[in-house]
């Protein structure tokens, strides 16, 4: 189940977000929590999250997601409830 928000490098060189430079790499892990082989997460971008009536300021990971522009996780769901 994924808890996190991430976007991939192409979605931010598109919309220009402003890179922000993490003191410390985010270590990925697999669902199976092995350390996974690509990259660790070096950058966060600021986004506005529109959903229905809800919008949201929240920090995004950046990281190398290949086949989509971002993920959202079940915890960011759960806590904004934006279904409400």
């Amino acid at each position: 189940m994924s808890e996190g928000k991430w976007t991939c490098f192409n979605l931010q060189q598109k919309h220009g977000f402003r890179l922000q430079k993490l003191e410390r790499p985010l270590v990925v892990r697999n669902m199976n929590e092995t350390r996974n082989s690509r990259e660790n997460i070096m950058h966060q971008v600021e986004v506005n999250i529109f959903c229905k009536n809800h919008v949201e300021r929240i920090r995004i990971d950046v990281y190398n997601l290949e086949k989509r522009e971002i993920i959202i996780g079940i915890l960011w769901l759960q806590v904004s409830s934006p279904s409400s």
